[in-house]
């Protein structure tokens, strides 16, 4: 999995600023950006949540650091890593790196090592934004898992059964601890945790090659079936009457595996594995528990033949579950990274340029300016997005959509042009009458009311049978400027060759074909500041 350390770091500063971002979402945008882990993906980040930031070039003097809000983003000169500054007081610098670690310095210590480089976030006066509230699914179920373990605790017979309990309970966390990081998985805390020393490294354990066990077992399926096995164990032995001193017999099978656990990180290794060695002391914890009753050590009674078929059709559930569990987590962390790296590849801008400069442009491309045609956005605007469709057309319904977006996002830097490409040879089709009577309704209605009146170009059929017989009348003449437009549209869409819709111009030249168009949200942004020559592009 990707390194999160600037993903972590940029939301815990979004979120000292009042704002609720999806965090998923920031990381994806974060991760799949072209120039990550750059100042440029953090704005392009900001912009995407459409969060005012302002990066700037700054000389470092006082004057200028007392100029700065409270909190803002900035590099040193140390290193390369980003650096959240906060000011405590009027003498006082507080540091928040991107490991999450501290450091205060006074202003003077402070202006030696700043680089000047200001990356400057409004504030929000209340917390807003996009994040989910907690879904009710989720409380009822961790509720439900609460009084499930409550129950179980409360009916077991001794102490010394619910101190094994509890242990299997945390033995089961470490374990899901350490499958996090046999797949990657990152946390500030855990790292901590996990390298607080020079002979603390849980990955280079985790994750160590030396001795391999059969069918790619790993550390973390042993421990997450054998305490899993242990829980469920528990929970049949409270719904039925069955021998619990099997259990002992297992820890006694553990204590083998601990001992060689020492041996592989001490002398093989080299390194300690913190996460490991708490796993060590829960298997040791629970066979003190058990060692303390001391009728388990008569070895002539053996556990009831039943509870041993519990145990092992226990096992056997769990490792089979779990395989599949643990296949599709490697699936979707797969696909996870290759999503990544599929957008980080669309949104190279420099990339589309030169796709978009090798296009084909039109044999004919402004013989329809002369007409009205239907128009939102900006129309002056120097990035002019042509939408040729149809509007019974499948695909067109999704693709209106994101171009509408586009406009909305930049309302004063992009027009969206809608041209129909109906059949003007039958007239009583109902694409040909939508396509009419929007032409029509756009020659008579306020321009604030265009965008509204054009969600239609989503709607179902029956949608738009609706949609004609509650439409306001047009009078005839205007009606016919429209057929007479609709046919000049047809008769461009035949001339340029473009027999299929949805088709997207943008300034003229059309959408290169290794792009969607739900593609153009992502390069959008930087091709309007090439056209407004806000931006160089090194190609």
């Amino acid at each position: 999995m990707q390194n999160d350390q600037l993903f972590l770091f940029l939301k815990n500063f979004l979120s000292k600023l009042n704002f609720k971002i999806n965090a998923s979402e920031l990381r994806f945008q974060l991760l799949s950006h072209p120039y990550y882990p750059s100042l440029n993906s953090v704005v392009g980040v900001l912009n995407h949540f459409g969060v005012n930031n302002y990066p700037i070039q700054i000389d470092e003097t006082p004057a200028n650091l007392n100029d700065l809000p409270m909190r803002f983003i900035t590099k040193t000169k140390e290193s390369n890593a980003f650096v959240m500054v906060t000011k405590k007081g009027e003498t006082t610098i507080e540091l928040t790196y991107e490991d999450t670690t501290h450091k205060k310095l006074t202003i003077h210590e402070f202006l030696e090592i700043w680089d000047g480089k200001v990356l400057i976030v409004e504030k929000l006066t209340k917390k807003v934004g996009s994040n989910k509230g907690t879904k009710p699914a989720l409380i009822a179920l961790s509720l439900g898992t609460l009084i499930l373990l409550g129950l179980i605790f409360w009916n077991l017979e001794n102490t010394l059964e619910r101190i094994h309990f509890i242990s299997t309970l945390l033995g089961l966390f470490v374990s899901i601890l350490i499958i996090n990081k046999q797949f990657g998985g990152m946390s500030p805390l855990l790292d901590k945790v996990c390298h607080f020393t020079s002979m603390t490294d849980c990955d280079r354990v985790i994750n160590s090659k030396e001795i391999s066990l059969p069918y790619n077992v790993e550390l973390g399926d042993l421990a997450i079936i054998y305490f899993g096995s242990n829980l469920l164990f528990w929970i049949v032995s409270v719904i039925i009457d069955i021998d619990t001193s099997i259990l002992f017999y297992l820890a006694i099978l553990s204590i083998p595996i601990t001992l060689f656990s020492i041996y592989y990180q001490k002398l093989i290794i080299e390194k300690w594995c913190t996460l490991c060695l708490a796993i060590v002391g829960i298997l040791w914890l629970q066979f003190g528990v058990f060692s303390i009753n001391n009728n388990l050590w008569n070895f002539n009674v053996w556990p009831d033949i039943n509870s041993i078929l519990f145990l092992v059709i226990i096992l056997i559930y769990l490792i089979i579950i779990w395989s599949f569990v643990k296949n599709f987590i490697s699936s979707y962390i797969e696909l996870a990274t290759d999503k990544i790296k599929y957008y980080k590849f669309k949104s190279n801008f420099e990339l589309f340029i030169l796709a978009y400069n090798s296009a084909s442009r039109l044999m004919d491309g402004g013989s329809l300016e002369a007409y009205n045609e239907i128009k939102i956005g900006n129309p002056a605007s120097k990035t002019q997005i042509v939408m040729i469709t149809n509007p019974t057309c499948s695909y067109c319904k999704s693709a209106y959509p994101v171009l509408r977006t586009a406009v909305e996002r930049f309302p004063e830097h992009v027009g969206l042009t809608i041209r129909f490409s109906a059949d003007t040879k039958n007239t009583d089709s109902l694409g040909y009458r939508i396509a009419k009577q929007l032409t029509a309704l756009y020659e008579k209605i306020p321009k604030k009311q265009v965008a509204p009146v054009l969600d239609i170009l989503r709607g179902s059929q029956k949608e738009m049978l609706n949609w004609l017989e509650e439409s306001p009348k047009v009078e005839e003449l205007t009606l016919e400027k429209a057929d007479m437009l609709l046919e000049k549209q047809k008769e461009w869409c035949t001339k340029n060759q473009i027999f299929f819709t949805p088709y997207v111009l943008i300034n003229g030249a059309p959408l290169p074909k290794q792009y969607d168009i739900s593609d153009l949200p992502l390069v959008l942004s930087d091709f309007i500041d090439l056209q407004n020559m806000e931006l160089q592009l090194a190609v």
